[in-house]
């Protein structure tokens, strides 16, 4: 129990207190063995590996080669799986006197399939033992004395922290004979195209080219698909491609610029039995425009997937046969020569090629295969392709790095003004007051401190969203966070009111009023819980600039977070740079005081608003822990003063940690019991809870991709709010735009389905589709026309209540205009 909370804690002390430590070394202080989010160390066993190489009953000259792991208990190992960069590995480097029967090993049973929120990919997983097979047979002449075969076991194992094993081996043949395992097929020598059924419709393949006489990979993954396998005559089937590449790496799109000298990507057609092309070939997502010194380039990075649709003609079997060419560089602009693939689907598919392997997760919902992970336990994922290619207004997204750092500025100023800000922003206020009479260098020094707390936190969020892929505003998804976050500015708000005084160095807020000056470490601590406090609200320009930064290497993402971090911290720079700024400010007398225990109001009215962001049933457990915090503060603040004794002063403050530490105990221990009753709702699918829609309300629906694709076929104009209770901006779009009598009025009458997709925890469903829009956070609004679903309107930030209608009313059917009929008195 103690140890979630020691991990929340300290993610907040690394958020305020990393700056120029490295990216990777914040990588590791987050992921590693050691790391923040890594449970304690404790002392693991070793997993167990043996190696044999036995005959085969009933089969003269064939042998089994088993290779059996057992791991420790709670322990697991992951498959063969090359999807997956951490997978298991059984290489045989020296073969004497047999060759092999099969291409690969075979586990004695199929491993678990989870997606996996941290890889972002569904991982296989071996618990408890596993055993791999592969069958060799004796050559003419070669006596059982004289085999040999050699190799390697790499493999890891996870539990508390994942351990990488290698195993090497090398055995004869000895022992008894056993029987056949299951795995393999009921025929001796079953030919490849049985042992590699199921993927005549849907297989992918990590290409490979040959180096220094080696086969290496390429850094991607492909996948043919041609769905659904059981069409009929009129019916529609989708050929997808999807190409996953690794970080750093980008391919090009199937048309290039005027002046781009890298291969497009070509995907032909070369023969179809029984189809008919229905469209022509569609990516989704879009390319992206690069621009290098070498010129510019349509390209695609991460995952891509190209599409075409085609008719069944006959109720007969049906499929095809094509040639992909692709060519992929990396930032570098270091490029490999292209490379072509020919692939044939469905009935033209004689065999699948030898690196095939079975489709883990379809590119669509949609898509069935026989080594698809179980439906109840996958996320229904967006149109990534295939279906549907959306084409948006992007004319309000800037191009190019200098716009986007301008933006990113603008934006960062902005911030200032964001009703998030406004507590701590009452705190510096006072801080200005107390600046009066310092040397002009004493002020720009304690501005220029909280700049650097400002920019500390911007840095650090730069990090989490280039390692962990965290967007602006994330970290309120968890309820740890926010729970730490409440309890912190609910001291500081108890100090403001007087209560005691906060035991750092020059912080604004002492108990004492106004004799204290700030100091340097209450600048910076004042900076980052500014910054902190922001994160809830996205202003304009941001939405699209922190969007389009995600997408760019890893220099860009921090110049563009630490432009904006310098543009919220830019106005007190100034001040610090021309102190007479602040001359309208009064002069420090009694009215601080009270400004003083106003703020502290502020801040109490800040954790409400984080209170009511974590799960119901985690309010109780936060008020008792927070009644804990006050009786301790209470205690020291006031039940002595400067010229009490010191040992009267220990002695209150033993007292104060004695009655408060059982209070946090207890509200804690209830705190991570309804986490735990929480995350096993999660786990059986009944976590889900019931939309409540009053009557000044939007007729909202809960979101889900099927609902959406539902709205969609059917041509029904369809509103999505993307919207978290954490977030400002979003209750402020809800109050002034979508939940006003006016647009309520017009979606009732036009017949618009409203959607409310609830981003207040984490989904990777929706996170999808953010992604899809290039969005890297909430707020996020998309209209669907009707008709028109492939053409949506995207609405990013704060808006206002008439533009929303004016996309509304484009959205719609219009009214057809009926001429006037001809006045009959005028007629003769």
């Amino acid at each position: 129990m103690l140890h979630r909370a020691a991990r929340y804690c300290t993610l907040l002390v690394a958020l305020l207190v990393s700056s120029s430590a490295s990216a990777q070394s914040l990588e590791d202080l987050l992921k590693g063995s050691d790391g923040l989010l890594a449970p304690p160390a404790t002392q693991e066993e070793d997993p167990e590996v043996s190696v044999s190489l036995t005959p085969i009953a009933g089969e003269e000259q064939n042998l089994l080669l088993s290779v059996r792991v057992q791991l420790p208990e709670g322990a697991y190992t992951y498959s063969q799986n090359p999807s997956f960069l951490g997978h298991s590995a059984i290489d045989t480097g020296r073969i004497e006197g047999v060759e092999p029967i099969d291409t690969g090993f075979l586990p004695d049973h199929p491993p678990k399939k989870a997606y996996d929120e941290i890889f972002e990919q569904d991982i296989e997983k071996f618990t408890e033992e596993v055993t791999w097979y592969r069958r060799f047979r004796m050559l003419e002449g070669v006596a059982a004395s004289d085999v040999v075969v050699a190799g390697e076991v790499r493999y890891q194992v996870c539990k508390n922290t994942c351990r990488q094993f290698k195993h090497p081996f090398e055995v004869t043949v000895a022992g008894e004979a056993v029987e056949r395992p299951d795995v393999f097929a009921t025929a001796a020598e079953a030919p490849a195209s049985a042992q590699r059924s199921g993927l005549e419709f849907a297989f992918r393949m990590v290409p490979t080219r040959q180096v220094g006489g080696e086969p290496k990979p390429d850094p991607l993954s492909v996948q043919f698909e041609l769905f659904p396998r059981d069409a009929k005559a009129g019916e529609i089937v989708t050929l997808a491609v999807t190409m996953d590449l690794e970080e750093g790496w980008n391919t090009y799109a199937l048309e290039p610029t005027d002046d781009q000298f890298q291969n497009p990507t070509e995907i032909e057609i070369l023969e179809t039995e029984n189809l008919e092309a229905a469209s022509e070939l569609t990516a989704m997502p879009a390319p992206e425009l690069e621009e290098s010194e070498l010129g510019t380039a349509n390209i695609h990075r991460g995952r891509v997937t190209w599409s075409r649709r085609f008719t069944v003609q006959e109720d007969a079997p049906y499929g095809l046969s094509a040639l992909m060419i692709y060519q992929v560089c990396d930032e570098a602009s270091r490029c490999l020569p292209p490379k072509d693939i020919e692939f044939a689907l469905g009935s033209l598919q004689a065999a699948p090629p030898e690196l095939a392997e079975p489709v883990v997760t379809p590119v669509l919902a949609a898509v069935s295969t026989p080594d698809a992970a179980d439906a109840e336990n996958s996320v229904a994922a967006p149109p990534a392709g295939g279906e549907r290619e959306f084409r948006f207004d992007e004319s309000d997204r800037p191009a190019g790095l200098g716009w986007n750092l301008v933006l990113a500025f603008l934006g960062g100023l902005i911030l200032n003004i964001m009703p998030c800000v406004l507590p701590v922003l009452a705190i510096k206020v006072l801080s200005f007051v107390q600046q009066a009479g310092e040397s002009r260098g004493r002020i720009l020094l304690l501005n220029g401190t909280y700049a650097v707390g400002v920019m500390t936190v911007f840095l650090t969020l730069a990090s989490l969203a280039v390692f962990l892929g965290y967007g602006w505003g994330q970290l309120f998804q968890y309820d740890g966070f926010n729970l730490v976050m409440a309890c912190v500015v609910f001291a500081m708000g108890l100090s403001l009111l007087g209560v005691f005084e906060i035991p750092i160095p020059g912080m604004i807020g002492a108990a004492a009023g106004g004799d204290h000056r700030e100091g340097l470490t209450g600048a910076f601590m004042t900076g980052i819980f500014a910054t902190l406090l922001a994160t809830p609200c996205s202003g304009p320009f941001m939405g699209t600039t922190l969007a389009w930064s995600v997408r760019q290497p890893a220099l860009v993402v921090y110049l563009v977070w630490g432009m904006m971090g310098l543009g919220m911290a830019s106005p007190y720079l100034l001040i610090g740079l021309y102190p007479r700024m602040v001359n309208w400010l009064p002069r420090p007398g009694m009215w601080m005081v009270r400004f003083k225990e106003f703020a502290g109001f502020v801040l109490m009215g800040t954790v409400i608003f984080l209170v009511n962001a974590i799960d119901e049933a985690l309010i109780i457990p936060a008020l008792i822990m927070m009644l804990g915090i006050a009786l301790g503060l209470w205690m020291v603040g006031s039940l002595y003063d400067q010229t009490t004794p010191a040992t009267r002063k220990w002695a209150v403050r033993v007292t104060a940690c004695v009655l408060a530490a059982p209070i946090l105990w207890y509200g804690w221990d209830l705190y991570d019991r309804a986490v735990v009753e929480k995350e096993l709702r999660a786990a059986n699918g009944n976590d889900s809870e019931q939309l409540v829609v009053h009557e000044d309300e939007l007729p909202w629906q809960p979101f889900s991709t099927e609902r959406l694709e539902q709205l969609l076929a059917e041509g029904t104009p369809t509103l999505v709010d993307f919207t978290a209770d954490w977030c400002l901006i979003c209750k402020q779009n809800e109050k002034f735009a979508l939940n006003t009598e006016d647009t309520i009025q017009f979606v009732k009458e036009n017949g618009v389905v409203t959607l409310y997709a609830d981003y207040t925890d984490e989904s990777p469903e929706i996170k999808r589709w953010l992604d899809v829009f290039q969005q890297n956070g909430v707020p996020l609004t998309v209209i669907f026309p009707a008709g028109r679903p492939e053409e949506p309107k995207v609405l990013r930030g704060p808006y206002s209540q008439s533009h929303l209608l004016s996309m509304l009313k484009d959205s719609v059917p219009q009214p057809a205009k009926t001429a006037m009929a001809p006045d009959s008195s005028t007629e003769r």
